[in-house]
C-alpha cells in the first residue's frame, strides 16, 4: 500500500495589494479574511479563494449566508 504524502498548507506571502480569502471544507466555508502587503497568510485548508475585488469577496460570503454589513 503506497503511503499518502501530507498535504501542504495553501499560503499566500506579502500580496501586492491587500487580498481577502475564503477557505473551504467541501461547500462549507471555515474561515475568511484579508491579507495585506505586510502579511504571510497560510492555512491547513486545501480549497482557498483569494479575491483581490472586495465586492466579489463579499458577494460569495453573502451567498453562503455570511452578512458583513459592518465590513
Amino acid at each position: 500500500m503506497k503511503k499518502r504524502k501530507p498535504k501542504e498548507p495553501k499560503e499566500l506571502k506579502y500580496p501586492k495589494e491587500i487580498t481577502w480569502y475564503i477557505t473551504w471544507d467541501k461547500k462549507e466555508i471555515q474561515g475568511y479574511n484579508s491579507v495585506t502587503p505586510k502579511n504571510h497568510f497560510t492555512t491547513p485548508w486545501q480549497k482557498v479563494d483569494f479575491y483581490t475585488d472586495k465586492e466579489k469577496w463579499k458577494t460569495v460570503l453573502e451567498k453562503n449566508g455570511i452578512k458583513l454589513d459592518e465590513i
